[in-house]
């Protein structure tokens, strides 16, 4: 159950959030997906170099509240800015709703998807946002696959 329990934040947080977010420096769709297009330009130039830009966020790949994760043919995360190596695959919004088994059945090449959902959005620096206390808002993750990789950028809406 705890490891159940540390899965659901991890990647509550892994979709619901990438750091501090104040209400000015929310990022839009049309800057999600103009990430999502230039992640997808490195990711074919150099895979394993643009997965490390990702995590890191060199290159500009994080702005705002926006970053690109990705997750590999096992279903495990393989670039994002917070966590490494967490179960994208299996990943369930607060609700219910399987998002990470959708978003792994709708990615194409050279075809970018979408895909909305619940996620916690933090109030403000002053006090760390956890699954059971964020407000939970409407989001949205643009997605496609790049080689053994589906990637994507989510914004709220």
């Amino acid at each position: 159950m705890r490891h159940t329990l540390t899965l659901l934040l991890a990647l509550v947080v892994c979709f619901g959030f990438g750091g501090t977010v104040f209400g000015a420096d929310l990022g839009t769709r049309d800057e999600a997906n103009s990430l999502l297009k230039r992640a997808v330009a490195v990711l074919k130039a150099d895979t394993n170099r643009g997965l490390e830009m990702f995590t890191s966020g060199e290159g500009g790949f994080i702005k705002k509240d926006l970053y690109v994760w990705c997750g590999g043919p096992d279903g495990m995360l393989t670039a994002h800015p917070h966590f490494m190596g967490v179960a994208l695959k299996r990943w369930k919004d607060n609700s219910g709703k399987a998002v990470g088994a959708e978003i792994y059945a709708a990615a194409r090449k050279e075809e970018f998807s979408e895909i909305a959902y619940k996620a916690p959005r933090p109030a403000g620096a002053s006090k760390a946002v956890t699954a059971d206390d964020a407000q939970q808002v409407d989001k949205v993750s643009i997605f496609t696959k790049v080689g053994d990789n589906i990637c994507g950028v989510g914004y709220y809406k």
